[in-house]
Order: structure tokens, then sequence, then C-alpha cells
């Protein structure tokens, strides 16, 4: 998916265009990348990878992009971290899980210090080599797919296998978090 593609995309939903946002046009590339790289993760990984993203209403699952009208949230997950810099952040994930065993252990989880296990994994991943080969254009938008994935595993991630077995972890998801890193 290029630049245009996803402009088109975008002008079809309503939503802002690439042009007239920066951070939209970042996170929507980023997952565009993502997305055709996902073929190269282990089969765990891609079954229940869908990147968090910080724009509502979009929900990435291997390589195909959905806009997603609104998300019916059955997990809220509330996230707060301390930066580097001393800044405290605060923001909310939100799941809409189909599988009503994978809902019940999500809505179980103590999701206490979740967000800064976020964080600190996703500082120490943006400061190492780029192990998934994406190229980014900027380390902010290298930090934003780092602390994304970083959630993904501490959350949908930390569903046992047992659980998985051939079924989707998410229908969709959004985000308040614009994952900041400093």
């Amino acid at each position: 998916m290029d630049h245009a593609s996803l402009d088109r995309m975008l002008a079809a939903s309503g939503a802002t265009t690439l042009d007239a946002d920066d951070d939209v046009q970042r996170t929507l590339l980023a997952v565009a990348r993502q997305a055709q790289h996902a073929g190269r993760r282990s089969p765990r990984r891609t079954m229940r990878l869908v990147p968090l993203l910080a724009i509502g209403g979009l929900a990435v699952t291997g390589a195909a992009t959905v806009w997603v009208t609104s998300v019916q949230p059955d997990v809220q997950i509330p996230i707060a971290y301390t930066t580097d810099t001393g800044r405290s952040v605060e923001c909310m994930i939100q799941l809409e899980v189909p599988d009503p065993e994978i809902r019940s252990y999500l809505q179980a989880t103590d999701w206490g210090g979740v967000g800064q296990r976020i964080y600190d994994q996703a500082l120490a991943a943006s400061a190492g080599p780029n192990v998934d080969g994406l190229v980014f254009d900027s380390t902010a938008e290298r930090e934003g797919w780092e602390w994304f994935a970083a959630a993904d595993d501490l959350t949908t991630g930390t569903v046992p296998p047992e659980l998985l077995a051939g079924r989707d972890v998410l229908a969709a998801a959004d985000s308040s978090c614009t994952g900041d890193l400093h």
C-alpha cells in the first residue's frame, strides 16, 4: 500500500487525508510497511498481530487494512507510564474481542503496571537493531512502531496458546495512546 492508496482509503472514509495530518501519515505508513513484512513473523505472532493504533477505527490484520466505523470495546486497558524525561502519560487501549474465552481471559487480567512495561520494552527495542527489517522515515516513527509492538506483546500477546487454537484475538482495537517515548 502506497501513499496514494492510503490517501484514497482515508478520503473514502471521511477521515483526514495523509497530507493534512503528519501524525496520521507517519502511523499509517508504518502500518503499511509492517503489513508488507508481516509474513516474516512467526505463526504465533502473526495470528495475534493487530497493531494498536493511536488513531481510532483502523484495524490491521496480517496484510489487510480495514476501516472500522466504531470499536465496541469488550476490554479496556488503562495505560500509565513515565517517560525518561519525567513526563507522565495516561491513555487507554480498547479491544473488541469476539471470542468469549479470550475476552474473559483479557477481562480478568490485572493490567496494573502494564503501561510502564510497554514503555520500557519499547524504549529498549528502539535503541537496539531493527530486527523486523522495517524501514522508517524517522526516529519518532520507529519509536511509535516499537511502542505499539510492545503494547501488542504485553496485551493481546499474553493470551495463552491453548486459547488461541485457530481463533482471532481481536475484531478491532482503538487507543488514545500515541506511543510517545520521550
